[in-house]
């Protein structure tokens, strides 16, 4: 069996050439794995313990921004912080795929 490439324009062999690259490169990508948040230590805000989580942010960022949240009930700009009540979490602040949030200890 032949392949017969004489009766196509140039335009669909380049076409066909970078719909076969595109192809080859799709399936080459490896999958995202998926990371838990950081376990960025334990804060002491009005006598109670807080164990701060963080993703895609500096634990010393979550921290400061989770003892403003806890005492004052501000989140950092751009961030849509949403309360917990009668659960371990205490609170958590999401800005695309950033998060960090509190959990009672």
């Amino acid at each position: 069996m032949s392949l017969q490439v004489r009766n196509l324009s140039p335009a669909a062999v380049l076409a066909a050439i970078v719909a076969a690259v595109l192809v080859i490169a799709a399936g080459g990508q490896a999958a995202q794995a998926t990371v838990p948040p950081r376990d960025c230590k334990i804060i002491t805000v009005s006598g109670k313990r807080y164990t701060i989580k963080a993703d895609q942010i500096r634990c010393s960022t979550a921290r400061t921004w989770s003892a403003r949240y806890l005492r004052a009930h501000r989140g950092p700009r751009g961030y849509r912080c949403r309360d917990f009540r009668g659960r371990l979490m205490v609170f958590r602040c999401l800005r695309k795929d950033r998060s960090f949030f509190a959990i009672r200890r």
